[in-house]
């Protein structure tokens, strides 16, 4: 769980791995064999998510309950789509979960108001072994108090068909820029949309941004940009002006504008009518998501923009998803 480096500047959809997501429940559970419940017997605590990996999910709660019979998990799906929404209600009435899934990033503080100060639950080893406690942490510092418990990593990467590729006599995935931008001529010269979009929803053009600008900023620029964002900045209308080029060339879903990055742009490059797609190496949106195209699944590293501060491509780390406890919750220390 240690981040081989953190670049990426805008906050991103869930990511992780069922192991991380048992040490983060250890976290909150105080380290003792019972759980650490403050009451005398057992304790049933309600926990949201957004069903994503659903399976993973399933399998971990089960586990933990089979484990831990003095707390039991009671886990509620809830639609991604009107997940934050149905959090914000909750806060307002002050009632639903106790543990609530979250963005691990200053996203977060969205919701603080109805939130615990996780501070005195937890210890130096976690704080040591899990990443990106500082966006998920008052001051956006690791040594500050933590309104979640971060688990996971996730990264921004390219899929492609590799049939698709061939059929316009394209043999390997881009690195550069301009051999990007020939791959897209190439694509649509033989009746192929380049890239598979969808702007409705808003996520797609952040994760644009956020392969893009982190190539011009500095460590210390982009650590600024997440505590005080600047869209007006030249390295974020750079990144910006590279992504608006790729659209007015033609080489995204010309309707774009009326579909969704999810599930209608994830959708219509798995179905072939699109070469490539921006998407994720996290919990959604993952290689699973195209495990039935085979072997004409291919991935390459977003290319090299000019004048980046890149030599070759690179991936990007960003936190995943969160558990927070609620001020509501009747038991917190379980």
């Amino acid at each position: 769980m240690v981040a081989r480096r953190t670049r990426r500047i805008i906050p991103l959809l869930a990511g992780g791995l069922a192991a991380a997501m048992a040490a983060a429940l250890a976290a909150c559970s105080g380290g003792s064999a019972g759980g650490g419940s403050s009451s005398s017997g057992p304790v049933t605590l309600t926990e949201w998510d957004w069903g994503s990996p659903d399976a993973a999910m399933a399998a971990l709660v089960k586990q933990w309950n089979a484990a831990h019979p003095n707390i039991h998990i009671k886990r509620v799906v809830q639609p991604f789509d009107s997940f934050f929404t149905l959090e914000r209600t909750a806060i307002t009435a002050h009632k639903g979960p106790d543990i609530v899934e979250n963005y691990a990033t200053p996203f977060v503080f969205s919701f603080y108001q109805g939130l615990d100060d996780l501070s005195s639950y937890v210890t130096p080893e976690q704080r040591n072994d899990l990443s990106f406690w500082n966006v998920v942490s008052l001051g956006l510092k690791s040594s500050g108090a933590p309104y979640a418990v971060p688990w996971g990593e996730q990264n921004v990467l390219f899929y492609y068909n590799k049939a698709l590729f061939k059929k316009a006599g394209l043999s390997s995935p881009p690195t550069t820029w301009a051999q990007f931008l020939a791959d897209c001529a190439a694509l649509k010269a033989h009746g192929i949309v380049p890239i598979s979009a969808g702007w409705k929803d808003g996520y797609y053009g952040e994760w644009w941004a956020s392969i893009f600008a982190p190539q011009f900023m500095t460590p210390a620029q982009q650590t600024a940009f997440i505590a005080k964002p600047d869209w007006s900045s030249p390295d974020i209308a750079k990144a910006l002006g590279y992504m608006k080029e790729l659209w007015t060339k033609g080489y995204m879903t010309p309707t774009a504008p009326g579909l969704t990055l999810f599930p209608q742009a994830i959708n219509n490059f798995h179905a072939g009518k699109a070469a490539m797609v921006l998407s994720l190496s996290a919990n959604n949106a993952n290689f699973s998501e195209y495990a039935s195209m085979g072997d004409n699944l291919g991935t390459f590293l977003p290319p090299v923009l000019p004048g980046s501060r890149l030599t070759s491509p690179e991936m990007e780390s960003e936190g995943g998803v969160a558990w927070s406890i609620t001020k509501w919750s009747k038991d917190p220390k379980a």
